[in-house]
């Protein structure tokens, strides 16, 4: 995925599948093994955890989508809380594609979808009739193992399957639980103006040049980012 108009960023990502009644769980790997190395240290005092988590994969992406056959509930952190609300599926239909192709030992059919002022080119998978795949697609006959949009910033590509029951999680119990997606956007937004404040709140020092070196990052950031949605939906 490329969130930077700069650069190409790679990150490895889980999705877990309950296949008996349809739910799945799509996160971050490096997401995945931090929550559980940190959720297993005893000591849970910010001073401990701050240590802990410079020496852990960093993730990128801390959103976590629990999916189930109608719905997605999405969990995903704001500074130092952590909230969850509900998201809708693509409505759009899929338009059937002519090229076919194995890759990693399966057969492969490609369809496209217009979503999020993009159009996506899913490659699925008829050898497995599972009705998922990355963050908010499915609806296929088969499971999604690669999708991008058609300009090439953003794609996932399959690397493997590993039949492991213990990889499906739960979700946090610890959150703010929200309505709509709009006011996770509009609390992300609002949570970057306050983010120094926040920290410093919880016992960080920050130096004046430290405050202007996050305050111009943010501001680099807003201007080259290139986000999977460059018109959002529900």
């Amino acid at each position: 995925m490329a969130n930077d108009k700069n650069t190409f960023q790679s990150e490895p990502f889980v999705l877990s599948i309950e296949p008996e009644n349809g739910k799945s769980v799509f996160r971050s790997l490096y997401k995945s093994q931090r929550d559980s190395i940190i959720n297993s240290v005893k000591d849970k005092s910010f001073s401990a955890l701050s240590a802990l988590a410079m020496k852990l994969p960093k993730s990128s992406y801390q959103f976590v989508y629990f999916k189930n056959p109608q719905s997605i509930l999405i969990q995903d952190d704001v500074n130092t809380k952590i909230y969850i609300y509900p998201r809708n599926y693509p409505k759009n239909e899929w338009t059937l594609g002519k090229e076919s192709r194995i890759i990693g030992g399966y057969k492969r059919q490609t369809d496209f979808l217009d979503f999020g002022g993009r159009t996506w080119e899913a490659w699925y998978a008829l050898d497995l009739p599972l009705n998922d795949g990355p963050m908010n697609f499915r609806g296929l006959p088969g499971i999604i193992l690669e999708i991008y949009d058609t300009q090439k910033h953003h794609a996932f590509k399959f690397l493997g399957i590993d039949f492991n029951k213990e990889l499906y999680v739960e979700q946090n119990t610890d959150v703010v639980k929200l309505n709509s997606i709009d006011q996770f956007r509009k609390i992300r937004k609002n949570a970057k103006h306050n983010m120094i404040a926040e920290w410093e709140e919880l016992g960080v020092v920050y130096s004046p040049e430290a405050k202007k070196k996050i305050n111009d990052q943010q501001r680099t950031e807003e201007k080259n980012k290139n986000p999977l949605e460059l018109f959002p939906e529900d």
